[in-house]
């Protein structure tokens, strides 16, 4: 059979002539880009415009065109992406692609399969809590701390005065994503120091929001509890709130906030003898 030189590899390739006249059985004629594969079947050469990898064997080298291929054959069934996409099951044996969404979006899902959408309901709210003993003790009248023994447990109280008004001083800060149209929560935990009925007690939040670049040297803003219930039994905590807009009280994003709490006379009758406040907490909205 005739040779010839490959001129890219060196090499000797062999040239078969697929006509019946050069001694192979094959086609009688050849199509330009027709490919020849051997049949061992028929025992003859033939010609196929479109060769299957099972008739061509393992493809070891170059570069494989091809169509999408199918799920059922462990492909994807897609030809082209873009960046973002995503690609999930649809149906049965069936993927398709979700595009990117738009940034803020959050994934989830609709009728069984993923979709984008806008993102709801807010990042929630942070909460600064402080303990009878987090308090710091600032002002001349200051609530002390004060250990109560029970007789089996103990507690950390802030004892403020029924007379004379005393306090108790903190700090926070503003979350960046504060909601400047949200409301603020301001909760207390307390009881009294002796047994009484039922009485009223309220108290004071001191505030100043302090932006960078400001003196934290300035007067207070007070927003007033209103008359708040105590248990009148012996030990009972009474857990209190009271609100008020973002907007009312002037915090802004990142704000450095002075706190101070302190006990009032209230308008309904006073609760006599020590007010014991065991925690205070701010629950502050965010966008």
């Amino acid at each position: 059979m005739p040779y010839r030189l490959n001129a890219i590899t060196g090499e000797l390739d062999l040239v078969v002539d697929l006509s019946s006249a050069g001694g192979v059985s094959g086609p009688g004629s050849s199509t330009d880009n027709a490919v020849a594969r051997w049949d061992g079947t028929t025992g003859t050469v033939l010609q196929d415009s479109v060769v299957l990898i099972g008739d061509s064997g393992v493809i070891s080298g170059g570069t494989w065109e091809g169509n999408a291929v199918e799920e059922s054959y462990g492909g994807t069934n897609q030809t082209t992406y873009a960046t973002g996409d995503i690609l999930y099951a649809s149906a049965a044996n069936t993927l398709s692609k979700l595009a990117a969404g738009t940034n803020g979006d959050v994934l989830t899902l609709a009728a069984g399969v993923p979709t984008w959408a806008a993102a709801s309901g807010g990042m929630g709210n942070v909460e600064y809590y402080f303990k009878a003993s987090d308090f710091d003790a600032l002002e001349t009248n200051f609530a002390p701390l004060n250990q109560d023994n029970g007789s089996t447990s103990r507690i950390l109280a802030r004892a403020f005065d029924d007379s004379t008004e005393e306090f108790v001083n903190f700090s926070i800060k503003a979350p960046s994503d504060i909601d400047t149209s949200g409301t603020v929560t301001f909760r207390v935990w307390m009881y009294a120091a002796t047994a009484v009925a039922s009485r009223f007690v309220q108290l004071t939040f001191d505030h100043r929001a302090v932006d960078n670049g400001e003196s934290w040297d300035g007067a207070y803003t007070s927003e007033d509890s209103g008359d708040l219930a105590i248990d009148g039994t012996q030990d009972d905590i009474t857990e209190a709130n009271w609100t008020e807009t973002v907007s009312n009280l002037g915090w802004a994003a990142d704000d450095f906030i002075m706190c101070r709490l302190s006990r009032i006379a209230p308008s309904g009758t006073n609760l006599s003898g020590d007010l014991y406040v065991v925690g205070f907490a701010i629950e502050i909205p965010r966008a």
